[in-house]
Protein backbone atom coordinates (compact mmCIF):
# COMPACT_ATOMS: atom_id res chain seq x y z
CA UNK A 1 0.00 0.00 0.00
CA UNK A 2 0.99 3.89 -0.32
CA UNK A 3 0.20 6.25 1.89
CA UNK A 4 -2.78 7.91 0.10
CA UNK A 5 -4.88 4.37 -0.03
CA UNK A 6 -3.54 3.42 3.01
CA UNK A 7 -4.91 6.43 4.55
CA UNK A 8 -7.77 6.26 2.88
CA UNK A 9 -8.58 2.48 3.55
CA UNK A 10 -8.53 3.63 7.37
CA UNK A 11 -11.01 6.39 6.94
CA UNK A 12 -13.47 3.76 5.59
CA UNK A 13 -12.63 1.42 8.35
CA UNK A 14 -13.34 3.86 10.70
CA UNK A 15 -16.18 5.23 9.23
CA UNK A 16 -17.92 1.28 9.14
CA UNK A 17 -17.19 1.27 12.86
CA UNK A 18 -19.08 4.63 13.27
CA UNK A 19 -21.81 3.13 11.44
CA UNK A 20 -22.47 0.12 13.36
CA UNK A 21 -22.33 2.16 16.40
CA UNK A 22 -25.20 3.86 15.04
CA UNK A 23 -26.98 0.65 14.55
CA UNK A 24 -26.26 -0.58 17.82
CA UNK A 25 -27.87 2.69 19.73
CA UNK A 26 -30.91 2.06 17.11
CA UNK A 27 -31.36 -1.08 17.66
CA UNK A 28 -31.05 -0.49 21.63
CA UNK A 29 -33.36 2.58 21.30
CA UNK A 30 -35.92 0.15 19.59
CA UNK A 31 -35.97 -2.20 22.64
CA UNK A 32 -36.68 0.93 24.79
CA UNK A 33 -40.04 1.27 23.05
CA UNK A 34 -40.83 -3.01 23.59
CA UNK A 35 -40.45 -3.04 27.08
CA UNK A 36 -41.02 -4.71 29.49
CA UNK A 37 -40.78 -7.02 27.02
CA UNK A 38 -37.07 -9.05 26.70
CA UNK A 39 -35.41 -9.90 23.45
CA UNK A 40 -33.12 -12.94 22.91
CA UNK A 41 -30.20 -13.35 25.96
CA UNK A 42 -27.17 -12.16 23.68
CA UNK A 43 -28.77 -9.31 22.59
CA UNK A 44 -29.90 -8.66 26.54
CA UNK A 45 -26.18 -8.52 27.26
CA UNK A 46 -25.36 -6.07 24.50
CA UNK A 47 -28.29 -4.21 25.89
CA UNK A 48 -26.87 -4.16 29.22
CA UNK A 49 -23.71 -3.51 28.01
CA UNK A 50 -24.18 -0.27 25.68
CA UNK A 51 -26.95 0.87 28.59
CA UNK A 52 -23.34 0.80 31.10
CA UNK A 53 -22.15 3.96 28.51
CA UNK A 54 -25.16 5.12 26.75
CA UNK A 55 -28.95 5.94 28.52
CA UNK A 56 -31.70 5.77 26.39
CA UNK A 57 -32.75 8.86 24.81
CA UNK A 58 -36.14 10.64 26.54
CA UNK A 59 -35.17 14.00 25.02
CA UNK A 60 -33.42 15.59 21.65
CA UNK A 61 -29.68 15.47 22.91
CA UNK A 62 -26.57 16.08 20.61
CA UNK A 63 -25.10 12.08 19.97
CA UNK A 64 -21.61 12.95 19.04
CA UNK A 65 -20.94 11.88 22.51
CA UNK A 66 -23.22 8.58 22.21
CA UNK A 67 -21.52 7.33 18.95
CA UNK A 68 -18.14 7.63 20.37
CA UNK A 69 -19.11 5.53 23.27
CA UNK A 70 -20.67 2.87 21.09
CA UNK A 71 -17.64 2.93 18.82
CA UNK A 72 -15.22 2.33 21.32
CA UNK A 73 -17.38 -0.49 22.87
CA UNK A 74 -17.09 -2.17 19.22
CA UNK A 75 -13.49 -1.65 18.96
CA UNK A 76 -12.76 -2.74 22.31
CA UNK A 77 -14.08 -5.89 21.63
CA UNK A 78 -16.38 -5.59 24.17
CA UNK A 79 -19.69 -6.32 22.15
CA UNK A 80 -17.62 -9.68 21.09
CA UNK A 81 -17.12 -10.19 24.74
CA UNK A 82 -20.69 -9.93 25.55
CA UNK A 83 -22.06 -12.60 23.21
CA UNK A 84 -19.45 -14.64 22.79
CA UNK A 85 -20.19 -17.35 25.58
CA UNK A 86 -23.65 -17.60 23.85
CA UNK A 87 -22.24 -18.08 20.27
CA UNK A 88 -19.96 -20.84 21.92
CA UNK A 89 -23.02 -22.15 23.49
CA UNK A 90 -24.73 -22.42 20.15
CA UNK A 91 -22.07 -23.66 18.16
CA UNK A 92 -21.12 -26.52 20.15
CA UNK A 93 -24.97 -27.58 20.94
CA UNK A 94 -25.29 -27.82 16.94
CA UNK A 95 -21.78 -29.17 16.48
CA UNK A 96 -20.57 -26.73 14.25
CA UNK A 97 -16.60 -26.23 14.14
CA UNK A 98 -14.84 -23.50 15.30
CA UNK A 99 -13.99 -20.59 12.90
CA UNK A 100 -10.34 -20.69 11.73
Amino acid sequence: FTRVPLYESCSVVSNVEQVLAIELLAACQALEFHRPRKTTAPLEEVYKLVRTVVRPWDKDRYMTPDIEAATQLLRGGKVWAAVEPYINHYRAASNEPPPK
